[in-house]
């Protein structure tokens, strides 16, 4: 999980660069949507190797990092893992693992996403907002 992570934000930091090398104002939102298991990771193992690369583009105010964990029956603490990683508190969501809380959800993430990129500007502004809950 925590390499692949690391692999979709260098891919993100990288398109918005070349956006923004060509003149255009550019923001993103990065939404991790994960069961909390970390199966197949062999350079970042825990939330915290991913933390600097978050820090880093949350600190450039023009990146939005979410997290949604979806409840397998494992236990995890999602809340604390995306912490760990950086993610503020407001950008973290849970949920069961039925039809009904997962619709919900994606559409709690749809109107939270549409709310945030119609306010360019103010997006760190409404960054700070979190999921319109």
């Amino acid at each position: 999980m925590y390499d692949q992570i690391v692999v979709m934000l260098g891919t993100m930091l990288a398109q918005t660069q070349c956006f923004m090398d060509n003149g255009q104002q550019t923001r993103a939102i990065f939404l991790v949507c994960t069961d909390g298991q970390n199966a197949h990771s062999r350079r970042h193992t825990t939330p915290e190797s991913v933390k600097p690369i978050i820090d880093d583009m949350l600190s450039q105010e023009n990146y939005i990092i979410a997290g949604y964990g979806v409840d397998s029956g494992d236990g995890f603490d999602f809340r604390d893992i995306f912490a760990r990683m950086g993610i503020l508190p407001q950008w973290i969501l849970t949920s069961s693992n039925d039809v009904s809380s997962l619709r919900n959800t994606w559409q709690l993430i749809s109107r939270s996403v549409a709310r945030v990129s119609q306010s360019s500007n103010a997006f760190s502004n409404s960054a700070l907002g979190g999921f319109e809950l």
